[in-house]
């Protein structure tokens, strides 16, 4: 099954691993339980390097981004919509990582 939400690609919910372009380095990281790893993210960087750097700045600037547009999204859609596009999971899980990862 695969998702498309806003101008992101999810892969299908069974990976563990998500890719997300966005305006910087594009950002890899993995989640269980629709929480988002923080030590995972950039993980295909070598730690100390300043791509790793500018990934993990670029990653958390993408989860603020999604948070508010999923955060629009989630408001402005039916119940209906809300629950067979996850919305409420997606909004979770970018607002958490959003307000609780640290680069």
């Amino acid at each position: 099954m695969k998702w498309i939400l806003l101008l992101l690609l999810v892969v299908s919910t069974a990976d563990a691993a998500r890719i997300t372009i966005y305006d910087t380095p594009a950002a890899k990281w993995k989640y269980k339980g629709w929480k988002i790893d923080s030590g995972s993210v950039c993980y295909d960087q070598r730690k100390g390097s300043i791509e790793y750097r500018n990934c993990r700045n670029g990653a958390k600037k993408l989860f603020k981004k999604e948070c508010k547009n999923v955060s629009k999204i989630y408001e402005n859609a039916s119940l209906i919509y809300r629950k067979e596009a996850k919305l409420g999971k997606w909004k979770k899980l970018y607002c958490n990582a959003a307000s609780s990862f640290r680069p």
